[in-house]
């Protein structure tokens, strides 16, 4: 007769398929949102950048006219390619204020510039269609040179 074991041995072949099975949908969401949130962080700080350019150019101009306007929009546009691949910002979305050049300061808004998901995490956690927008904003004293 043979003694009853303490500790008996069980077939765990498929525990180990079931455990992946588990954790593997949990660890692709972790991993596609750091990268999300990675990526919006870097396209916030270039945005960021890109509207601190454009007001220091414009806090330069002895009389912000409109096609000089339109010369820091532009300079907006072509820091913000420079830094990242991402779309380029649509000149409508930057405000350049105040206009006149008895003001003090002069700001440079860039406001609700769209950003899409790049990896599947959309898919993963059933959002469709959905875009975050990132506003920044940016004010320099305006400083003419005599």
């Amino acid at each position: 007769m043979s003694k009853p074991s303490i500790f008996r041995t069980y077939n765990r072949r498929g525990a180990a398929a079931v455990e992946l099975a588990i954790i593997l949908p949990v660890l692709f969401l972790i991993v596609f949102g750091m990268i999300e949130f990675s990526r919006g962080l870097f396209l916030q700080a270039a945005l960021s950048g890109a509207v601190r350019e454009g007001a220091r150019y414009a806090a330069t101009l002895e009389s912000p006219g409109e096609l000089q306007l339109s010369q820091v929009k532009l300079r907006v546009q072509e820091y913000f390619a420079k830094t990242v691949t991402a779309p380029a910002i649509d000149a409508a979305l930057i405000t350049v204020t105040p206009a006149d050049p008895t003001s003090d300061f002069v700001q440079v808004t860039v406001t609700d510039y769209p950003v899409d998901m790049s990896t599947p995490i959309r898919r993963l956690i059933g959002l469709t269609g959905t875009t975050v927008t990132i506003s920044r904003s940016a004010t320099f004293r305006h400083e003419v040179y005599q």
